[in-house]
């Protein structure tokens, strides 16, 4: 998932509220990689609610455009970002992430 949030960012050079979305989906890589070392997995409960909040704010009144309105493909992107957060969350609240501890041996 961290190569994907990589491209994801990667691909927000041309949007015109770039550094919002670069900022966004960097933070959803660095919380990724983060999770997969065990290096720092908190990353993944503190962005889960930002990134619901920040759905619920731009989530649309109306539906009627489809995926072609730039509203909704945003909200989704943050819906992805949280839907992942709550997966290291989840994965940080098991215990898999609270050692900061390097295995003997």
């Amino acid at each position: 998932m961290a190569c994907v949030f990589a491209v994801f960012t990667l691909l927000q050079y041309n949007d015109p509220d770039r550094w919002l979305w670069i900022s966004l989906y960097g933070y959803a890589t660095l919380a990724s990689v983060s999770a997969a070392q065990a290096t720092f997995p908190i990353l993944g409960p503190i962005g889960l609610p930002l990134y619901l909040l920040l759905a619920a704010y731009w989530y649309p009144g109306s539906m009627t455009g489809g995926l072609a309105t730039e509203t909704i493909r945003e909200t989704l992107g943050l819906l992805i970002c949280a839907a992942w957060m709550g997966t290291i969350t989840v994965d940080w609240a098991r215990g898999r992430g609270r050692s900061f501890e390097k295995p003997a041996g």
